[in-house]
């Protein structure tokens, strides 16, 4: 699993070991919880079983771990946000926290290509979503000194 910053980078890493398995262990798919912790299945070898690992925010299999406050910050951010409708075809709307002071949009599609940048003012919360086509699309949203993104579908 990897940290990354709104810049890309990478803030850390954490690893994970199918217990007693001795050869190739594959975690295939993730997905975000309602605690804002993750659940990732998979399958590992030698013997061949299969694989589910859950952790808490951080990244963590068990309680009070270290975590950098960085990754905890970017998660609860998701509570703040909210993009709808999605799908969407014209427009789409954030509902950004309350004195966000504007936000920078960046609309990347499923190569990383930047398709769309704007600056949104304090109150405006539409972006205009005709131009680009039907397809899987990223949102990056930058509020203070906060980033958080989001996938959305255009139809």
């Amino acid at each position: 699993m990897l940290f990354l910053n709104s810049e890309g980078d990478s803030l850390r890493q954490v690893g994970f070991e199918a217990e007693g398995s001795l050869s190739e262990q594959w975690l295939l798919t993730i997905k975000q919880t309602p605690d804002n912790g993750f659940i990732m299945a998979g399958v590992a070898y030698d013997p061949q079983v299969m694989w589910l690992v859950k952790t808490d925010s951080c990244g963590c299999v068990e309680e009070d771990c270290e975590c950098g406050g960085s990754a905890v910050e970017s998660f609860w951010l998701n509570n703040e946000i909210e993009v709808y409708p999605n799908p969407a075809s014209d427009l789409l709307y954030l509902q950004l926290p309350v004195n966000s002071g504007g936000a920078l949009v960046k609309i990347y599609d499923a190569t990383g290509r930047i398709v769309q940048s704007e600056k949104l003012a304090n109150n405006q919360n539409a972006i205009n979503i005709r131009t680009l086509t039907a397809g899987s699309y990223v949102l990056k949203v930058q509020f203070r000194d906060n980033c958080w993104s989001s996938g959305f579908i255009k139809n």
